[in-house]
C-alpha cells in the first residue's frame, strides 16, 4: 500500500557510495547496472556479479534497456550486449564508427520492435548531439540537434511512430520514424 508495508527488501546490490545506474530484466533474472559494474539478481535475490567497469564513472550502464533477447549497455562512448552468457562490444565506437563530429559518450537507449537508438552527446562544443539507430546491420543516423543542446532521455512512441528526445535547456524534439 502507500505506506510501504508492501515493500520487500532493499536487496543490496552494491557497496555504499555505488550508485545504480540502470535496471533490466533478462531471461529469469534482473540486471542492475552501478557505476563500478553489472550484477543479477537471481532466485531468492541472490545478487552475483557479472562484470566490473574498467573506471567508476555515473555514465557506466546509465539507461541499459533489453532489446531483442540482450541487455545493451551504455559504457561512456561504448554501448556493450549482454546477452547471458557474452559481453560484446556493439559499437558505435567500434571500427569505422561515427564520423569525428558525431562521436561522444551515449546520453540515452531506447529501443523500439526493429531498432536499438542512442543518443549521443558529442566529444567538444564545436559538435552537436545526434541519435543514431542498430537494426542489427550497422549504425545508421536519425537526427541532429541544434547546437549547443545536450541529450537528457529518448522515448518512442509505437502510436504515431515517433522517437522523442529530452534535450538541454528544456526542448523536446521529435522524429517520425
Amino acid at each position: 500500500g502507500a505506506d510501504g508495508a508492501d515493500w520487500t527488501g532493499p536487496i543490496e546490490v552494491a557497496h555504499s557510495g555505488v550508485d545504480i545506474t540502470g535496471i533490466a530484466g533478462l531471461g529469469d533474472y534482473l540486471y542492475v547496472a552501478t557505476t563500478d559494474g553489472l550484477v543479477y539478481v537471481g532466485y531468492g535475490d541472490e545478487v552475483r556479479g557479472v562484470a566490473t567497469w574498467g573506471s567508476a564513472s555515473p555514465l557506466m550502464g546509465r539507461g541499459m534497456v533489453h532489446y531483442q533477447g540482450s541487455l545493451y549497455i551504455p559504457t561512456q562512448e561504448a554501448l556493450l550486449r549482454w546477452d547471458g552468457s557474452n559481453m560484446l562490444p556493439m559499437g558505435p565506437d567500434l571500427g569505422e564508427g561515427l564520423p569525428d563530429e558525431y562521436q561522444g559518450n551515449i546520453a540515452a537507449v531506447v529501443a523500439n520492435n526493429n531498432w536499438l537508438m542512442v543518443g549521443i552527446d558529442p566529444r567538444s562544443a564545436e559538435s552537436s548531439a545526434s541519435v543514431w539507430a542498430f537494426n542489427g546491420q550497422g549504425w545508421h543516423h536519425i537526427a541532429t540537434l541544434p547546437p549547443t543542446l545536450t541529450i537528457s532521455c529518448l522515448y518512442y512512441r509505437r502510436s504515431n511512430q515517433r522517437l522523442y528526445v529530452g534535450a538541454g535547456s528544456g526542448h523536446v524534439f521529435s522524429v517520425y520514424l
